[in-house]
């Protein structure tokens, strides 16, 4: 199996656990407290992936980040704090790395693990919560 198409299969299985397999990407009248909390995690989630080097994650970073916009009710503008607070963690945190006897050079990094632990930093945490309040 592929490089490409693992990181692909990844990729998708952390974006439909975060957005929710089934969710519709439109806008609702009035979004419910859990609808909000999860499209701000998500975004805090998409965020992360437009700070890392690799090309292919910033690019779906990107374009999920623009999906939950384009379903929710937030406002660009107001994603400010949270898309700093994101971004200092991806440069004060290293990427986890998995060692194995198995691969050729025995580090492997975890950039989908590393973002999907973005939303339980205590500063992203923060701005979260400041959404979330802002929003219900």
């Amino acid at each position: 199996m592929g490089i490409s198409v693992i990181k692909t299969s990844l990729l998708a299985l952390t974006l439909s656990s975060a957005l929710g397999c089934s969710s519709p990407f439109s806008r609702s009248d009035k979004p419910s407290e859990n609808t909000t909390i999860k499209d701000i995690n998500s975004y805090a989630i998409a965020s992360c992936y437009t700070f890392l080097t690799e090309p292919y994650l910033m690019d779906q970073g990107d374009a999920f980040a623009s999906a939950v916009l384009q379903r929710s009710q937030l406002h660009p503008d107001e994603l400010t704090g949270l898309i700093d607070a994101v971004k200092i963690f991806t440069k004060q945190n290293p990427l986890p790395v998995v060692r194995s006897e198995n691969l050729a050079d025995g580090d492997k990094t975890l950039p989908v693990l590393f973002c999907s632990e973005v939303i339980y930093d205590g500063a992203v945490r923060t701005e979260i919560d400041k959404l979330r309040a802002n929003n219900n």
